[in-house]
């Protein structure tokens, strides 16, 4: 739990800084702590608080379904989603070698949340799935993408 000093509360960029130090050291279960508790503090996280704790899940190899409902979570309380959050988990799946989940996501960012946000496909993100594809020796599905 994050102390709070006489002369100083917790800001929600001081917790996603935690969050990325923990991300870092591949410790999930306390980032995801340390994300509960910015949650129950400050109501509405920022944009930038989302973005911390998407990334620690995705580098995690347990955290891609947290990070999926994170992003659903996102997207209730009213950002829109960038082509950065697709590719990073089509780059997190790629590296688990689940080419299915990766193909999943990209057909959402080309056809469901994109579509919605008048935003193309961005090369990132195609080419995190060309590299997921390539991981898991699976080509045609780039090519059906």
């Amino acid at each position: 739990q994050m102390e709070e000093d006489q002369n100083a509360e917790p800001t929600q960029p001081m917790y996603a800084s935690i969050i990325k130090g923990f991300s870092q050291r591949m410790n999930l279960a306390n980032a995801l702590g340390v994300w509960q508790e910015l949650c129950d503090k400050f109501k509405h996280p920022t944009r930038e608080s989302f973005e911390s704790i998407v990334n620690c899940c995705v580098s995690h190899p347990s955290g891609f379904q947290r990070a999926t409902e994170l992003l659903q979570y996102m997207k209730r309380m009213g950002y829109s989603l960038s082509s950065d959050h697709f590719s990073a988990l089509i780059k997190g799946f790629g590296d688990a070698k689940k080419l299915e989940e990766a193909l999943e996501i990209y057909s959402e960012d080309k056809y469901g949340y994109s579509q919605s946000l008048s935003m193309e496909v961005s090369e990132e993100t195609y080419g995190s799935l060309l590299a997921a594809c390539m991981r898991t020796g699976e080509a045609k599905g780039a090519r059906d993408a």
